[in-house]
Formats: C-alpha cells, structure tokens, sequence
C-alpha cells in the first residue's frame, strides 16, 4: 500500500502475480520462508525461524489507531489465504515480529485465540433438512465425531469454552469441557440462523414449493429474511458482535466457541473480509477445528477445517465428513 513499510524498507510498487504464484514473491517481505535464492521486490530473500506450528500469527498485522491507518478494511494475512492476496484492499500493514522480540512477546498478551467448532451431525444434517433454531439433538455419529474433537484438544490451553444453548452445540461443546476440566458456558447469540417457516423443510421442498423464496436463498441476498426468521446480515451481527465481545474478555487467552454451520460460515468471512454475500467455497464440516485470532484491529484467519481427528474412516461409518459444506441441514447454500 502507499507508504507502507516491510522488513525492507519502503514498499516498492510489485506487479500483480498470478494469485498460485505470490507466495514465492512476497515470501522475504511478509517473512515467509522463501525458496533458496528466492527474491522479493526488495532484494535476495533472507531466513526466517521457523514459526511454531500450533499458533501463528497472521503474517501481516494491521497498524494500531494513530499509526497510518488507511482506507478499506484490515486484512491479516496467513500462508493458507495468500491465494486471496492480490484481490483484496487493505490499509497499511506492518511485517509480524519474529517470535522471541518485544513487539511479538506483547501481541501474544493481548491477542486472544479462538478454536471455533461446529457441532457433530444431526439425523437432519444427514436428510439434508434445514434446523435453524430448532432444538435437534446429535446422533450416533455426531457423539463420536464430538468424543474425537475433544480428545484432539484434550492438551490445549483452553481457558473457556462458549456454546450455543441448542443441544447439538451443548452436547458437542460438553465433550470439549469434559476434555479439558471445564464448565461450558450457554451463549445464546451463537444460535444458528432463524429460518422461520422454512426450519423443518429439506432444500428440494423449498424450491418446490417457494421458486422465489428459494432462489434469494439460494442466492444470498443478504437483506432477504424468512417469515419468523432472520437475514443474512442479522445473523452476521449478532453472531460478530457475541465473538468479539467474548474474545474481548480473554485476551492472550484461548476460548472455544461451539456453534452452528451458519456461525462458521460468518466468523470465516469476518476473519476474510470477505462480504456476506459472496458465494462460499470452503467446507464448514461437522466438529472440524478452526482456528483464528481476535484483536481489538478485528479477526484473522489461523487455520480452517482440521478434520484429522476424524481419521481415515470410509464414508459408510460416518466419521469422516461426506457431505459438501452447502449441503449441512443448518445454513444453506444451494449448488
């Protein structure tokens, strides 16, 4: 951006690469590893540490209120969504401090880390059939999938856990608490989505029986709101404003939020920038673990869709996750 700065000096004006090929090219600049003899626009790429492989920090900060902030929205960047780095604006960044120095040392204090969890699957999940703030509890599969989650996290940190009140989430999030020797705490503003009257409906009965109604849906008109339920946008800021004001309350701490598909789908765009409308191409599978990082600058993106805990299992047992993400039961978003 104009006027920024990275470990090399001024920013120098870089052609826009290929979006498969900017990692190598902003490798020294973003400290990023870099291939041997690799360059940047400022020069021959240097060794960077290692960073630790359970928490990282987004590779670009944005600068404290007072320091240069710029138009647009703040943008932390990782090595998973470089891809997304040519086509975003964001104001002027700085690099991460390398871990081990001052600046690091006192974003790790104030920064708090979110493991944010969808619940295990539901029999309405499996039928395809839209929950909302129906009160559907966990089958079979959706109490191993949570048993796994848990024992995955078991070792972690956690300071608190945070659970919508509806039992699939309350049941998930109860495993996580066993794990870890923790109370789970109710937070109602992490519900999914209302629907209103379509929660009962599988997507085909919508279509069939509502054409317009569906292909707002399908679409995501953000403004567009079921009889009895809640828009996109309404989902998005109760759901925004619940994360931030619990992050807030544990900084340089870690916190679980268990949720609904519809909550990941929202913190994944709030930690993105990406607008809630824009079609969605990542996975919001059922107990899969993400990661991101909430300081007071907004949220950043970690890691996204940790399923390994899930194993190799084949798709008849269930434990591994066989549905594409838009067809969840919870939020929809018709192929």
């Amino acid at each position: 951006p104009r006027g920024g700065h990275c470990a090399c000096g001024p920013a120098k004006p870089v052609p826009r690469p290929l979006l498969g090929k900017i990692a190598p090219t902003v490798a020294h600049c973003v400290s990023l590893p870099a291939p041997r003899g690799g360059r940047c626009a400022c020069g021959p790429a240097k060794p960077v540490p290692r960073p630790l492989l359970a928490w990282r920090f987004p590779v670009l900060l944005p600068l404290p209120p007072g320091e240069g902030w710029g138009e647009g929205s703040a943008l932390g960047v990782n090595t998973p969504t470089l891809a997304r780095f040519a086509s975003l604006s964001f104001p002027a960044l700085r690099p991460l401090p390398l871990p081990g120095t001052r600046r690091s040392a006192g974003l790790m204090m104030t920064a708090t880390r979110i493991l944010a969890i969808r619940h295990g699957e539901t029999n309405w999940n499996a039928d395809t059939r839209i929950q909302g703030q129906l009160d559907i509890p966990l089958n079979e599969v959706g109490h191993a999938q949570a048993a796994r989650m848990a024992q995955a996290l078991a070792g972690e940190p956690v300071a608190a856990v945070y659970a919508s009140d509806l039992s699939r989430a309350w049941e998930t999030a109860r495993y996580l608490g066993q794990a870890t020797g923790l109370a789970v705490s109710p937070e109602p503003a992490l519900r999914e989505r209302a629907f209103g009257d379509f929660e009962g409906r599988t997507f085909a009965e919508i279509e069939s029986a509502l054409p317009e109604q569906a292909r707002r849906l399908r679409q995501r008109d953000p403004h567009f709101t079921p009889h009895g339920g809640e828009s996109l946008v309404m989902l998005r800021d109760r759901v925004v404003a619940a994360a931030e004001r619990l992050a807030a309350g544990h900084a340089g701490e870690l916190i679980a939020l268990v949720a609904h598909g519809g909550v990941m789908d929202v913190l994944y765009r709030a930690a993105t920038r990406l607008d809630i409308e824009a079609p969605r191409t990542w996975v919001l599978a059922n107990t899969a673990i993400n990661r991101m990082l909430w300081s007071p600058g907004g949220f950043s993106l970690v890691g996204w869709g940790d399923v390994r805990h899930l194993g190799s299992e084949t798709l008849d047992d269930g434990l591994s996750p066989s549905r594409k993400p838009d067809q969840s039961g919870d939020t929809p978003t018709f192929p």
